[in-house]
């Protein structure tokens, strides 16, 4: 029985791959690359929501993985989403079918819609494997975006040691995009911050909430209530790690520094919501 489905798999494989793209170039292209019979299939996929297939060109064809793509994402069918990963790391081997810029633009439209809460886990990994994708293709802004997204849900999920991983990748990454002193990058600061003090490392947490209060004195427009949030967050961790002269020689430093405003702020911003 096992032999016949192998064999009939086989067969699957090979009728629905036999047809030739129309631009010959593309089609030796595809060969060369020794896709997986999955990917083969899901290549045949792709190539059927074309309305003429004989326009299917190495021009047209990232294209079309894209919008596949998207659509299996928007629809959440995932085992579809990760053949398709798949697919981009496969092609992405020539640059002429997919170059790294093309591979990290289509990487985006692949998990861009994943937005959903009951299955984080799943959808997480699918968009871990993309990171990769992005940083070769030198959109670290993206790479960044998605590597804090993933190391926060899994600091939510207390697995402390992927979340610090992916949220030091984020923090490089996102240094590349920026530059080393942007006001954004205190997103970054915040969540390596706050993996720090979960795993009990309060000088790690400290020094990476005053990276966050620093770039935001810094910046063209200082945010005095932001300021003081990060300089309060300073404080609790020095609280939470039996440091109470230092926790009360901050909490004096951010009275003489910031208004009273922005104190009352910054404290509601502290209380659970």
């Amino acid at each position: 029985m096992e032999l016949n489905k192998i064999v009939a798999s086989l067969l699957l494989v090979l009728v629905t791959f036999g047809t030739a793209y129309a631009d010959p170039l593309l089609s030796d292209k595809l060969k060369s690359l020794h896709l997986t019979s999955s990917e083969k299939r899901l290549l045949e996929k792709v190539k059927a929501t074309s309305k003429d297939a004989s326009n299917i060109t190495l021009a047209t064809f990232p294209d079309l993985i894209a919008a596949y793509g998207e659509k299996a994402a928007s629809q959440k069918k995932l085992e579809d989403l990760n053949l398709a990963v798949d697919l981009v790391i496969a092609l992405n081997q020539d640059q002429k079918v997919l170059s790294d810029a093309m591979a990290a633009e289509i990487a985006d439209y692949l998990v861009y819609p994943l937005r959903s809460k009951d299955n984080w886990e799943e959808e997480s990994k699918i968009i871990e494997r993309t990171i990769p994708i992005f940083v070769k293709g030198n959109d670290y802004d993206s790479g960044a975006v998605y590597a804090m997204q993933i190391g926060d849900a899994y600091r939510k999920a207390k697995q402390l040691d992927k979340a610090l991983a992916l949220l030091n990748d984020a923090l490089i990454y996102a240094e590349k995009a920026l530059g080393p002193d942007h006001v954004y990058l205190k997103d970054y600061f915040n969540s390596l911050g706050k993996v720090h003090h979960q795993r009990g490392e309060a000088d790690d947490a400290i020094r990476y909430y005053k990276r966050a209060e620093e770039v935001l004195k810094n910046a063209k427009k200082p945010d005095e209530k932001l300021m003081a949030y990060y300089g309060l967050k300073v404080a609790v961790v020095l609280e939470s790690d039996g440091r109470k002269e230092e926790a009360a020689a901050q909490i004096e430093y951010l009275k003489s520094t910031y208004s009273k405003t922005a104190l009352q702020w910054a404290f509601r911003e502290m209380q659970p919501h």
